[in-house]
């Protein structure tokens, strides 16, 4: 069932309002009681604000069907009555836009006895039952904060077999138990965020009880939610993330789909990773971009913005970029309030970032493009585009949001990348995609990626770089809102292909080194350390300043070195950290040399490659020596039915290549036997050893040389 609309739904009484009353210095009325006591069934009531730190005093609404609505968020203070906003029988009621507060033992809204009542845009604080409601066939609570009470909302009826609680687009946080369900037919929670409670929902045991949370975040609170033993619970596309306890008790019946769960639960499209919060201000639990809950909910849904559907209770019609200040930030930007791809002005995009920084710098390429310093713009007249990557640096310390209001890319968009040049493209795919989803046999076409954190090069038809390794390692990824440079061979018209979702490929932070980044840097990777069984970092050194260092956990070490130009002629040096300081130091070292598939003893100079491929090591003596056999790789991944299993072999030796399943199974053995040096292809056709084809899942490829074990995965799908 699809309770999304259902619960958007909010019944319009079919009652013909006639005067309208006002209160507030200088209107008809002074208080608010004494309007109500003048008021006829069917009254409007508009209330506006007393003077700074003056409050209304409690009202009761005498079972009179009435529309009270404050102007500017008028203040009720209660003090010591025990109910502070009274909807007793007040069988078509509305109660808007008011602070309601009270003492310690006040309900702050009472919903009893009555038909039809609605609650909206209301704050209610410390008291002990927020709102209170009983007895109500049908009640919505809508857009209200509901905020360091005993109870948020307290629902207790007696005669439950009917009553319907709608609760919309509340904020629901810092009291002790969020929302306390005793006995109720039915209740629905949508699009409700309940954070910081010591419980952020409660049910009785009462075996009446059935509660659908939809499109909700419950977050950040000592028990997520505590069932009763005999109610029945439904929750869809939602997030239940970072509480202390996610469920207490086991609910006679619990069905979760297209939901973020952080402990693993059973359910279609249910998935089990950082929603990738924003915890800044008002955009507090709204989804950072490259949230996996984007775009992930129940595929038959749309949000407000026509895309598919989010979890938790913001749909993403606003993207929230996270940025690192004193850093450049490889960006592009999906989202924009304008047609298509068409430009919009880079300045008005930027002010809206939080904080503000004092100063700012945008670049495309090699050239800045826009500069605020000063309190002043360089280039008003700058326009950027959703399809192009930029490099955009706060140039201060801490962190930043950017929020993107607008349209997205659409998924189907493509843009021409030439060779000779390079080309800066954004990402607006809403998926994080391994290099080899998001390009597919478009890889064919491009020598070499850069990305903010990793790069890959293409070098006499084998890749090198953050993207290849062993199983263990995750791969570079193309996330959404990011922007990438790339050097291809020819001209096409590039278009991203959404074909899986990755894990986000995180660069493991350095202890030991530390370095400032710049706009670019050129790629190194260390193939091996001469006895380096020990070494834990190893740093890259320009005129005795480090511009680049990475931890040594496997190898090949991938460093990003942030060289200087204007100091070209000093030569690079390496050292290396075990923990209890630099223990060697390296100038001179084996180059590989792509021509003549030889290491060759040199120096390294600042910016004289793009890409180096090096070995540390005390002998100066030049060697033939093949890269290590990293690079084993299949293509395509997935496939169905054929794909092609692609390595280097550094010299002629025995090796075996097989296929296994996730069960430790063996599948098929492709190679066993002596092979010759250089590069190995071959092709599995999907079938296990008695030629009988195997079905979709996942499987390792397992390839065993005379020193090293390498095994990788694939998918089959069929």
């Amino acid at each position: 069932m699809k309770y999304f609309l259902i619960a958007l739904f909010i019944c319009c009484a079919t009652i013909t309002y006639s005067d309208t009353l006002a209160v507030g210095p200088g209107q008809q009325y002074e208080t608010i009681q004494s309007a109500i006591n003048a008021a006829d069934d069917g009254d409007f009531i508009t209330v506006y604000p007393l003077s700074f730190g003056e409050a209304y005093s409690a009202i009761n609404f005498l079972s009179k069907d009435l529309y009270i609505s404050g102007i500017a968020n008028p203040k009720i203070n209660g003090e010591n009555s025990p109910i502070v906003v009274n909807m007793n029988y007040a069988d078509y009621a509305n109660f808007i836009g008011f602070i309601v507060t009270g003492s310690a033992t006040s309900i702050g809204i009472n919903c009893t006895n009555a038909s039809i009542q609605e609650v909206f845009d209301n704050t209610v604080e410390n008291v002990e039952k927020g709102i209170y409601i009983s007895d109500c066939p049908y009640i919505t609570v809508q857009n209200n904060q509901l905020r360091e009470n005993v109870s948020g909302c307290f629902i207790s009826n007696e005669n439950p077999e009917s009553d319907i609680v709608h609760l919309n687009s509340n904020k629901i946080y810092d009291n002790n138990i969020g929302v306390y369900i005793d006995e109720i037919h039915s209740v629905t929670l949508l699009l409700n965020s309940i954070y910081h409670n010591d419980t952020g929902i409660s049910m009785s045991n009462n075996p009446l009880i059935h509660t659908y949370i939809s499109n909700s975040t419950i977050s950040g609170n000592a028990n997520g939610i505590i069932f009763g033993t005999y109610s029945q619970g439904e929750i869809y596309n939602s997030i239940i993330w970072q509480n202390d306890a996610t469920f207490t008790n086991t609910p006679a019946s619990l069905n979760i789909t297209y939901s973020c769960i952080e402990e693993n639960y059973a359910g279609t499209g249910n998935i089990n990773t950082n929603p990738k919060f924003c915890m800044e201000g008002y955009y507090a639990y709204h989804l950072l971009e490259g949230s996996p809950c984007i775009d992930t909910g129940d595929p038959e849904e749309t949000d407000p913005d026509g895309t598919f559907c989010d979890m938790g209770c913001y749909p993403s019609t606003t993207d929230i970029k996270s940025l690192k200040g004193n850093h450049w930030n490889w960006v592009s930007f999906p989202r924009l309030e304008r047609e298509g791809n068409d430009p919009v002005i880079a300045y008005q995009l930027l002010e809206d970032m939080i904080p503000f920084p004092d100063e700012m710098t945008l670049m495309f390429g090699d050239e800045t493009v826009l500069t605020y310093e000063y309190s002043n713009w360089s280039n008003v007249e700058y326009e950027i585009t959703s399809d192009i990557g930029y490099k955009l640096n706060p140039q201060e310390e801490g962190a930043y949001i950017l929020p993107e209001p607008g349209s997205r890319l659409s998924a189907g968009y493509t843009k021409t990348v030439s060779p000779n040049q390079e080309n800066w493209i954004g990402y607006w795919l809403p998926y994080t995609q391994s290099y080899e989803y998001a390009l597919g046999d478009q890889l064919d076409h491009i020598e070499a990626i850069y990305a903010e954190n990793w790069y890959l090069f293409k070098r006499n038809g084998r890749w090198y770089g953050m993207s290849t390794g062993t199983i263990e390692e995750q791969p570079g990824t193309f996330e959404y809102g990011k922007g990438y440079m790339l050097i291809v061979s020819e001209q096409f018209n590039l278009h991203w292909i959404h074909f899986g979702v990755s894990p986000t490929y995180e660069k493991s932070e350095i202890e030991f080194f530390s370095y400032e980044d710049k706009p670019n840097y050129e790629a190194i990777e260390i193939d091996s350390i001469e006895n380096g069984e020990n070494v834990l970092e190893v740093g890259v050194f320009q005129d005795d300043v480090c511009v680049g260092a990475s931890k040594v956990e496997n190898f090949p070490v991938h460093l990003m070195a942030y060289t200087d130009a204007m100091s070209r002629g000093d030569d690079l040096t390496f050292e290396l950290n075990t923990g209890r300081g630099t223990t060697e130091k390296y100038k001179t070292v084996l180059k590989y040399d792509f021509k003549s598939g030889k290491y060759i003893s040199t120096t390294l100079r600042p910016l004289s490659s793009r890409f180096s491929l090096i070995k540390l090591t005390r002998s100066d003596e030049n060697t033939n020596n093949e890269p290590s056999p990293f690079n084993l790789n299949n293509y395509p991944n997935p496939f169905n039915p054929t794909t092609t299993i692609s390595f280097m072999q550094p010299k002629k030796s025995e090796i075996n290549l097989t296929i296994y399943n996730l069960k430790g199974q063996m599948v098929k053995n492709l190679i066993r036997g002596e092979t010759p040096e250089g590069l190995q292809k071959v092709i599995w056709d999907g079938n296990d050893e008695n030629s009988n084809p195997v079905s979709s899942g996942i499987y390792l490829y397992h390839l065993k040389t005379e020193d090293k074990v390498i095994s990788k995965k694939m998918i089959l799908m069929k």
